[in-house]
């Protein structure tokens, strides 16, 4: 009987750790992709999201690097030519799929397994 309440312990114990270590990683990503909406001129003025990634990931740092990694790919989508001139969408940009494309790449969830790895040693 107490082999089977110290099983059930130490998998509730480690199913917490997993659900804090995927909280952490999308507050991660999830900052990152406000950033890029951000800085491509999408309004997310009244959006508490970045707030409540603040509190997931509790260090200014961390937050300035993800506004940082966000400005970034921004610039990226800034300069591509999505439509072509004299289109009906002539000077318009893919904003929003081209942040989403980003926040599901596996380019960003290495960086969210590194930085999280780097915040708890």
């Amino acid at each position: 009987m107490n082999k089977i309440v110290i099983l059930s312990l130490l998998l509730l114990l480690g199913s917490c750790k997993s659900q804090s270590k995927n909280g952490w990683k999308t507050a991660y990503k999830a900052n990152v992709f406000c950033s890029c909406m951000k800085n491509l001129g999408v309004k997310i003025d009244k959006d508490a999201s970045p707030s409540i990634n603040f509190q997931i990931l509790e260090d200014f740092k961390i937050v300035a690097e993800t506004d940082s990694v966000g400005k970034i790919y921004a610039d990226s989508i800034k300069k591509r030519s999505v439509w072509y001139k004299g289109g009906d969408l002539d000077g318009y940009n893919n904003v929003v799929n081209g942040c989403l494309d980003f926040y599901n790449s596996k380019e960003l969830n290495k960086i969210s397994k590194k930085k999280y790895k780097q915040r708890i040693k």
